[in-house]
Formats: structure tokens, C-alpha cells, sequence
């Protein structure tokens, strides 16, 4: 992900409940009725996903979750079948608990371990390519980011998707993150470290 500094643009995304709760082309819910600017060409991953487009280029739009998924999948770390077959199992879901952690969501989260992830602390304990996972004001995940395995003024690095000012990929601290998520008015309550879902000796 480093490598993309400053491409890809975030979006919103989700299940659409109108077509089995498959992976949204364009996302809109309850909490998100209007229109989203940079999703309106939308969602990049999505429509690859569906076998709607080819592989998403550098200008196109996902979310968080959705860019490290596509990271993962350029260094052939995992498949495009095997994503397809993750958001078949979060569709299943979704169709029994909604767009909702319960549902869809949390098979996404689940895959990115995040039930298990650590505290930050000790911070030296960060490596290279390990997830860093944000959770909001109610405890539960909400954004994630790739550790780069180094640290600056004490602090890991990452490499992240987030907000809606067209900024594309950016490296920051986690400290640097959260006051991001602040300038949004959003909360976070914690942050924590989670072992990638391709590690060899844990399958997606």
C-alpha cells in the first residue's frame, strides 16, 4: 500500500439488501441517504468484485477494508476467488442479521481478526504488514490500516484510506490517525494491533 500514496479514493460502502446482500455498487443506508461525490462513478472494488469491471486502477474508489483486501491480492497473497467467496459468506450473513456487524460486516472484520487483536502496547512489538484496527466510541471496528514496520518519533507507521477530502492513501501515525478521525467527528475509543488474514498458518 505504500507504494499508493496518494491514490485511490475513499468511499462509503456496504450490502445492498436489494440484491442478497451482495457487496454495494453504491452504498446508501440509514445512516448515509445522500449522495456521496466520490462515489458516484462507484465502488471500484465492488464492481471487480461482481466481475462488473476489471481490477480497480489507482483512481478508483473503496474503503478501508476493501483497499488492504486489494493490496493483499496484488502481491498474490489472496485470490480473487477467495475474496469472492468471503463476501458470498458475508452475503449469507447479511441476509440473517443485515448490513450490521452481526450480518455482513462482521465476516468482513472476522477476517481481519479483529476479535483478537492486541493492544498497541508494547509499541516496538508492531511489524510489517500488520493490521492496525480503530474502534469507535461503542468498541466495535471501524477502520483499519497496514503497519510499515518502522516508526516515526516513537510512533508506528501506517498506511491507511480514510475521510472524504480526496487525499488517496496516506502514511501517518497512529496519533496522526486518530486526530484525523477527530477532525471528522469521529470517535475512537481504542486501537489496536491484529495479525494479517493471509499469514500462512491462517487462511482467509
Amino acid at each position: 500500500m505504500e507504494a499508493n500514496e496518494g491514490h485511490f479514493q475513499w468511499c462509503r460502502s456496504g450490502a445492498d439488501p436489494h440484491r442478497g446482500y451482495q457487496i454495494a455498487v453504491h452504498y446508501t443506508n440509514g445512516l448515509y441517504t445522500f449522495a456521496d461525490p466520490l462515489s458516484l462513478p462507484g465502488n471500484g472494488y465492488a464492481r471487480w468484485l461482481l466481475n462488473q469491471a476489471p481490477r480497480p486502477d489507482p483512481e478508483s474508489s473503496m474503503n478501508c477494508t476493501e483497499v488492504i483486501f486489494l493490496a493483499a491480492e496484488e502481491q498474490r497473497a489472496v485470490s480473487l476467488e477467495q475474496l469472492q467467496g468471503l463476501y458470498a459468506r458475508a452475503a449469507q450473513q447479511g441476509q440473517l442479521h443485515g448490513d450490521t456487524l452481526r450480518g455482513f460486516h462482521g465476516v468482513i472484520w472476522d477476517a481481519l481478526h479483529y476479535r483478537s487483536a492486541r493492544s498497541l502496547a508494547p509499541r516496538g512489538a508492531v511489524r510489517r504488514g500488520d493490521l492496525v484496527i480503530f474502534f469507535d466510541g461503542v468498541g466495535a471496528p471501524c477502520h483499519a490500516g497496514v503497519a510499515l514496520g518502522r516508526t516515526l518519533a516513537g510512533q508506528p507507521l501506517l498506511a491507511d484510506l480514510m475521510g472524504t477530502r480526496g487525499e488517496g492513501i496516506q502514511i501517518r501515525t497512529v496519533e496522526q490517525g486518530v486526530a484525523y478521525r477527530r477532525s471528522l467527528n469521529i470517535a475512537t475509543s481504542d486501537v489496536r494491533i491484529a495479525r494479517a488474514p493471509w499469514d500462512p498458518t491462517s487462511p482467509l
